[in-house]
């Protein structure tokens, strides 16, 4: 399984096929995504190492990838959630499974704020927001 940089979107009000709609600062595999209207969050995963990187783009347009912040550790395999004010990034692995869920503000993003931790560590999860 190799790395890739392409963000691809889909339209959910229809069926469709994917479209390129940009591209990571650096291929990755194993990240974990959300987003709110605004903004696509893409965070962790693997390079040729684990990353704490997260990369953001515009949901209206597209485009290769902007710096927004980091993961308190480097992992991949989590689980990612997001509102219009808040980003969770939680669980994952390190080489071990973590707990961790780390917090971030959409609106700025920048370091990873302690959120608490996962009742179990667990990684390969889904997360989902309303």
């Amino acid at each position: 399984m190799g790395t890739v940089s392409t963000i691809e979107k889909v339209t959910i009000a229809s069926q469709s096929v994917a479209d390129n709609y940009g591209d990571l600062r650096t291929a990755t595999r194993m990240c974990a995504g959300c987003a709110d209207a605004t903004i696509g969050l893409i965070g962790g995963g693997e390079t040729s190492s684990y990353t704490n990187v997260i990369d953001k783009f515009t949901m209206a347009s597209g485009g290769t990838a902007t710096s927004f912040g980091t993961l308190s550790v480097a992992k991949q395999e989590m689980a990612a959630f997001a509102n219009s004010t808040k980003a969770i990034f939680t669980g994952g692995s390190t080489g071990s499974v973590q707990a961790r869920m780390d917090r971030y503000s959409v609106a700025s993003g920048g370091s990873a704020e302690d959120f608490g931790d996962l009742e179990v560590a667990r990684r390969s999860c889904s997360g989902l927001a309303a």
